[in-house]
């Protein structure tokens, strides 16, 4: 068996790619362009190998690259505040943002937590925000700034109005504060990369979260209705 890592721009990130792998996600970039071989990148390093095959001569490149101007020490700071204020939530493990080689923070959708952390965080927007936190985090006249801050206007004949419909099989009302929908019952919406998202509707006491690998391309992966069956629950439960 050959194990071929594909290069990553991320620090310290592979993909690893057996060659007996049926279908595309079996083909490597190496063997696209003929060869056997290995990219890693690191923040310090790109490492390349190649060969035409097993019984070939194998080259092999090390290529420096300069240290991230990134000061290491505020950097591990804004980590552990990061992690003061992830606690509050009652989360189980570190808050992580994702960094290109240059230290640059991926914040638009490059957060990295777990399915559970994710409905502790939903959580502190309910009544039940006690069960994960010692202390109201979102309190009511924030709460009532976010679920009124929106222009229903704005949000009319919108792009994330169509999404709304197709998802929820009912139009939102408006979105509001990074939400992405949100309801004249106050329920709120935020959907993330590839098939995943969370729900919070605090007048029902309830919060759900999905995650998945669907395509953001809904031409190969269909409408994402797992909002509206989460809004669907939530009424369900409640009685209505």
């Amino acid at each position: 068996m050959i194990i071929f890592y594909e290069y990553s721009s991320s620090p310290y990130c592979h993909i690893e790619d057996d060659e007996d792998t049926p279908g595309e996600a079996g083909i490597s970039t190496s063997k696209r362009f003929g060869y056997q071989g290995v990219f890693r990148s690191t923040p310090s390093e790109i490492v390349f190998a190649l060969r035409e095959g097993p019984e070939s001569p194998q080259r092999v490149e090390f290529i420096a690259t300069p240290a991230p101007d990134v000061n290491l020490g505020k950097l591990a700071r804004l980590g552990d505040l990061l992690n003061e204020c992830n606690g509050g939530t009652g989360a189980k493990h570190p808050f992580m943002i994702g960094l290109a080689p240059d230290g640059t923070s991926g914040a638009a959708g490059i957060n990295i937590t777990t399915p559970e952390d994710m409905l502790r965080y939903a959580m502190i927007y309910t009544p039940s925000w006690n069960k994960v936190a010692k202390e109201k985090i979102v309190s009511d006249k924030q709460m009532k700034c976010i679920q009124t801050l929106g222009n229903p206007e704005a949000y009319r004949g919108s792009g994330e109005e169509a999404y709304g419909k197709r998802w929820f099989g009912e139009t939102p009302y408006m979105n509001t504060a990074q939400w992405d929908h949100s309801f004249e019952d106050g329920a709120m919406f935020k959907h993330g990369n590839m098939g995943q998202g969370i729900y919070v509707d605090p007048a029902r006491d309830f919060c759900g979260q999905y995650f998945g690998l669907a395509t953001n391309d809904e031409a190969i992966s269909g409408a994402d209705h797992s909002p509206g069956y989460l809004r669907a629950a939530a009424k369900l439960l409640a009685g209505k």
